[in-house]
């Protein structure tokens, strides 16, 4: 029996695997350059091109995949799994077949050790089989119990079940090279999310092309399309976050604090400052079209803070204050 928490992580997981595959070759042609100094042949230029246009992409891209949303009222009606009792329903097979076993004549000439020997084996392995069963029925058992008690809580807006919500699916462990130290503050009706945002560091400063003699080209990329690309990477991660905690719960709107490391002009030291806040309502997000909108013009759709140029890029600014925009 498939568990409601396989279920409702299967169209994560897929959308996972595919980007754990670009994500691995991103990461080696990133290592590939770091390990290039100068430019210099390789073998296959073309592949390389390639793994840098999927990096490019999975960093741009990164917005548009999400869990489907989850129907708690769904999660409440799934039926109670037969409870978990050990069974030897296949070693009682396997040790018929051994007590029944009759040597042949071939057998008897040839010697039956062997096939003894193997029926006994597939006894052993029986027994194993009867005890990963069980073990399967128990955390099937356990998954249902686990998942209709935080149904329940979430039906009721209990915010502890919000937060049992979250460690249990684990929405964002696919989209940690985002950054880390996410601090969420779970409320009735809105989430508060603050979120260490990678540096610049992860768009790379470079472009690359084939030429035509099939050699590679490595070339610096313009500092306003760097700019631009750091800025719909993090716009784009803001989205994600957003997705995927209205997916899992059913509150109006979630405040997002992107954050990162920048100089103090005046102490010269580095300070974590809010670089994007947004307020996102889920009925805004519900009319958005993924696939095609630009994340940084998509800001433009909820009440937010961001300053940003080509030139300089971001600069820091104040987080929203979501508590006055809940009626």
């Amino acid at each position: 029996m498939v568990t409601f928490k396989q279920v409702a992580r299967s169209y994560a997981s897929a959308v996972k695997a595919a980007e754990r595959d670009k994500k691995r070759h991103a990461r080696e042609t990133a290592r590939l350059y770091k390990e290039q100094q100068k430019q210099q042949e390789i073998a296959d230029v073309a592949e390389i091109v390639k793994l840098y246009e999927e990096y490019i992409d999975v960093l741009m891209s990164i917005h548009k995949s999400c869990t489907d949303k989850i129907d708690w009222q769904q999660v409440l009606d799934d039926p109670e799994p037969p409870h978990p009792e050990k069974q030897t329903t296949n070693e009682t097979a396997a040790k018929q077949k051994l007590e029944n076993y009759k040597p042949s004549f071939f057998d008897k000439m040839f010697g039956s050790k062997k096939k003894v020997q193997a029926l006994e084996t597939a006894v052993e392995q029986s027994k194993a089989q009867d005890q990963k069963d069980f073990e399967t029925a128990q955390q099937t058992y356990k998954d249902w119990e686990v998942t209709q008690t935080i149904a329940k809580g979430v039906q009721s807006k209990d915010t502890k079940a919000y937060a049992d919500t979250i460690k249990y699916f684990e929405p964002f462990s696919d989209i940690s090279e985002l950054g880390s130290n996410m601090q969420i503050s779970f409320n009735t009706d809105f989430i508060e999310i603050e979120f260490q945002v990678n540096n610049s560091e992860v768009i790379p400063n470079y472009v690359v092309s084939q030429t035509k003699t099939g050699k590679l080209s490595k070339k610096d990329m313009p500092k306003g399309k760097f700019n631009e690309l750091y800025q719909d990477y993090v716009c784009g991660g803001l989205l994600r976050v957003a997705r995927e905690t209205l997916a899992y719960l059913p509150v109006k709107m979630v405040a997002i604090h992107a954050m990162a490391e920048m100089v103090n002009s005046s102490t010269g030291h580095l300070e974590l400052v809010p670089i994007v806040s947004a307020i996102i309502p889920s009925e805004t997000m519900e009319k958005l079209n993924f696939e095609t909108l630009d994340p940084s013009d998509s800001m433009q759709n909820f009440v937010h803070n961001m300053k940003f140029s080509k030139t300089n890029g971001f600069s820091q600014v104040d987080k929203v204050d979501i508590k006055g925009k809940i009626k």
